[in-house]
């Protein structure tokens, strides 16, 4: 039997020809302080899965942002012009307040003076005639001072 050329003789170790290697791989030289293996210095799986992950999520994320700091950015002016509007609403209400105020001042002040009045009276009453005065106070029981009725 003849034996084929050595330069035809399949090394044991080598690919065959019914396998490919990809050309990245054959391309790539080896990494320094490594074995010499050529996939050594080929970047990790999980660093390209992660700049992947996080390159795709900034680039998502962009959009949402964008959307958030235009919203925000307009309850800003919302909120600043509501402000404007609350303090011009101040200004323009404080005066009025303070006439209200005054007025319900003025008001006690009337009130008090006429239970006075009509107190002393039914005190001259109840001394003039205090068999009327009792009789009418009989038909017509008065109000309690704190404010509370007898019938409700």
């Amino acid at each position: 039997m003849q034996q084929p050329p050595a330069s035809q003789v399949a090394d044991p170790a080598a690919p065959s020809s019914s396998m490919s290697v990809p050309p990245s791989i054959e391309s790539t030289p080896p990494a320094s302080g490594t074995l010499g293996s050529p996939l050594s210095a080929a970047p990790k799986l999980s660093d390209i899965l992660a700049n992947t992950a996080a390159i795709s999520a900034r680039d998502e994320a962009v959009p949402f942002q964008l959307q958030t700091i235009e919203l925000l950015s307009g309850t800003a002016k919302e909120l600043a012009s509501l402000n404007e509007y609350s303090s011009q609403r101040l200004q323009s209400n404080r005066e009025n307040f303070r006439q209200a105020t005054l007025q319900l001042r003025d008001l006690k002040v009337d009130l008090d003076s006429a239970h006075l009045r009509l107190h002393r009276i039914l005190q001259r009453l109840q001394k003039s005639f205090p068999e009327a005065v009792a009789e009418a106070m009989a038909q017509h029981p008065m109000p309690d001072p704190d404010g509370e009725d007898e019938e409700g």
